[in-house]
């Protein structure tokens, strides 16, 4: 490709485009530093990207920071209970106003200066800008200087922003995954756990090893010993979310090499299509949201990319009715728990071998394939990508 940024060369753009059995995946080099600066600005401020769940704020005054692709994020529940967000940034120099989760305060200080700004956002102090006892100035409109508010939005319990504000309604870019689980009960979920996991490596390479299975029996054995996956189906929904799923088929029981993520009393999800119920849903909301969904638990993850060969994965699993809270379920749902928690630690090793070798296949003319079985939709995340990125 003529640059590491862009798909510029028609034919390279070409051999994306082939049947995935023929297709050839993007060069390294879009794992790489330049690349991931043309993201801040192509990928992560223009599109809905998820940047937490509304259980990490679940009190007024409770605050979030959140850093996604170089952008700084203050995530925080209002007094009126609305979930909102900001740009971390102070209005008077710059300052980082909030660098840890904080619960229930009543405002926002800078830690410089001490400017204040009230939970929605709005400057409510200027301690001695004037003085030592002069505390506002003629010369500063402090209704004009409030926190500058990120446009957001919320489904299931994720929190998206779309940094530029220039992105499509919300309610349209979602409608062919909102819609997609229209026949799923999905309102009773409640928080279970938080898991999170670094990698030394591209957020791009964490996506596409989430989205395939192809590896779980070598490197996940504990997932698949017990477990048959059939009747594969992958789908693209617009330019929102690619999917892939498959009907689970146990033929160990838990003790004898059946895995514990699917074997086991929790509560199931209390409605869902006739045709589509006990599947294992695996969706990427693009570019960093992992969707799953199973019969017992779901997951509302998402991808923090910190630079380019540096991400945070977030799994936020939830359980429904009162798998999350009762006595009863403790054992279980901290067995499956702890069953993530050991994938999450599997991968880490997986995810900095393949960065490493992005920096060098370029140079040795080594391209990369598609399983046409099992990686659809790790080409179709790639085709989703390219076209992003324009």
């Amino acid at each position: 490709m003529a640059s590491p940024a862009a798909p510029s060369d028609r034919s390279d753009r070409d051999a994306l485009a082939r049947p995935t059995a023929q297709a050839i995946g993007l060069p390294g080099g879009f794992y790489g530093p330049a690349s991931f600066e043309m993201e801040h600005e192509r990928i992560f401020a223009r599109r809905w990207v998820p940047v937490a769940v509304g259980a990490e704020v679940p009190e007024p005054g409770d605050m979030k920071p959140v850093e996604i692709a170089g952008w700084h994020v203050l995530v925080l529940r209002t007094r009126e209970g609305r979930v909102k967000c900001f740009h971390n940034i102070c209005r008077h120099r710059g300052m980082k106003l909030v660098a840890e989760p904080c619960r229930r305060k009543r405002a926002i200080q800078c830690p410089w200066h001490s400017w204040t700004y009230d939970l929605d956002g709005a400057l409510s102090a200027t301690p001695m800008i004037a003085g030592d006892d002069a505390h506002r100035h003629e010369a500063f409109d402090n209704s004009a200087l409030g926190l500058v508010e990120i446009p957001s939005a919320r489904w299931l319990d994720y929190v998206f922003v779309n940094i530029d504000g220039r992105a499509r309604p919300f309610e349209d870019w979602l409608a062919p995954l909102a819609g997609f689980f229209a026949g799923f009960d999905l309102s009773g979920l409640g928080h279970g756990t938080t898991i999170d996991t670094p990698f030394e490596g591209n957020w791009k390479f964490v996506v596409e090893g989430a989205m395939e299975n192809y590896h779980v029996p070598f490197c996940h054995p504990q997932l698949s010993t017990g477990e048959k996956q059939g009747d594969w189906r992958h789908e693209v929904l617009g330019d929102c979310a690619i999917s892939m799923h498959y009907a689970p088929e146990a033929f160990r029981k838990l003790g004898e090499g059946g895995s514990v993520v699917r074997q086991n009393s929790l509560p199931r999800c209390p409605r869902s299509p006739p045709d589509l119920g006990g599947r294992q849903y695996l969706i990427t909301i693009f570019p960093t949201g992992i969707l799953f969904i199973n019969a017992n638990h779901v997951g509302l993850n998402f991808l923090l990319p910190h630079g380019h060969d540096r991400t945070r994965y977030v799994r936020h699993l939830y359980l429904f009715g009162d798998g999350a809270t009762s006595p009863v379920h403790r054992e279980q749902r901290e067995a499956v728990f702890d069953s993530w928690r050991t994938i999450g630690e599997q991968d880490i090793a997986l995810v900095r071998n393949v960065q490493e070798m992005a920096r060098v296949r370029d140079a040795a003319g080594i391209r990369t394939r598609f399983s046409p079985y099992w990686e659809r939709s790790v080409h179709n995340f790639q085709k989703l990508y390219a076209g992003a990125i324009g």
